[in-house]
């Protein structure tokens, strides 16, 4: 609660003719801790903003969340990067934070989000995928075909993770690849138009 909070705000009492009477609970709506300033005689004589209160990993997460449903990706940025920051382990906010890089053309930087996520879980289905995707933004197309490769072993019912490393075979030049893995995505949703259009380029 507050009174975990006074050490930092000793400072503020040093000289001051009046006192700070921290909140019993720490505000969780927004990033502020704001306290009430009173004067000798205990009322109170104003309110104060003393500094920015980082929310937990969880409240960021879902903050994060948010602004993104929103398309505020600037905003889902920052608080996705508080969260991986307090938790360095949570694979899930590295994984939204590479979407929102990507939404923000930021390749290299979804690029890394997403292979954290996958040191952190290795069977990461989405992580792998997506990483394909971001990786192709920047044509990195071995980088790519390895990390939809990964997607399929994870996953090999998944006729969109073959049909991505089949396009990521071909534009690498490697067409007995890039044929194997659209058949192998054909078979797998033989319904899907952009397969057969794929597979007719090869």
């Amino acid at each position: 609660d507050g009174k975990n909070y006074a050490g930092r705000f000793d400072q503020h009492t040093q000289g001051a003719s009046g006192r700070i009477r921290l909140p019993k609970s720490l505000p969780m709506g927004d990033n502020k801790l704001t306290v009430e300033i009173a004067d000798r005689a205990g009322n109170v004589a104003r309110t104060e903003t003393l500094l920015t209160y980082e929310g937990p990993p969880e409240q960021q997460y879902n903050a994060g969340l948010l602004h993104a449903q929103a398309k505020r990706w600037k905003e889902a940025e920052v608080s996705f990067s508080k969260a991986v920051k307090f938790d360095p382990s949570d694979a899930d906010a590295y994984v939204q934070l590479g979407h929102v890089y990507q939404h923000l053309l930021r390749y290299h930087d979804a690029m890394a989000a997403y292979r954290q996520a996958t040191t952190l879980r290795p069977d990461d289905f989405e992580a792998f995928l997506s990483l394909g995707d971001a990786s192709m933004r920047v044509k990195d197309y071995g980088g790519s075909a390895s990390a939809y490769r990964k997607a399929t072993e994870l996953d090999p019912e998944s006729a969109d993770a073959f049909k991505s490393l089949g396009i990521a075979y071909r534009a690498d030049k490697k067409y007995p690849d890039a044929k194997q893995a659209l058949g192998k995505a054909r078979r797998l949703n033989p319904q899907d138009a952009d397969i057969y259009a794929h597979t007719g380029i090869l």
